[in-house]
């Protein structure tokens, strides 16, 4: 095996488990829930991640985007 099929390989696998990872999590039953239901090829739950509420607007900070 060359170091370029082994690369590929790999890049591939890590394509098809990210894929599933999104896909799992964009089509959860409960988009409230943090956690996915058991996933069999992960061999458990997927963590979703918290919501963040949008930031509102700050009046003395309208014109500082992005930070400092």
């Amino acid at each position: 095996m060359t170091a370029e099929a082994f690369a590929i390989h790999h890049l591939d696998n890590l394509d098809a488990k990210l894929h599933a990872f999104f896909r799992d999590v964009a089509g959860d039953a409960d988009p409230a829930r943090r956690w996915t239901g058991f996933n069999k090829m992960f061999g458990g739950s997927l963590y979703k991640g918290i919501d963040e509420p949008a930031e509102e607007e700050d009046e003395g900070r309208a014109g500082l985007k992005g930070g400092l």
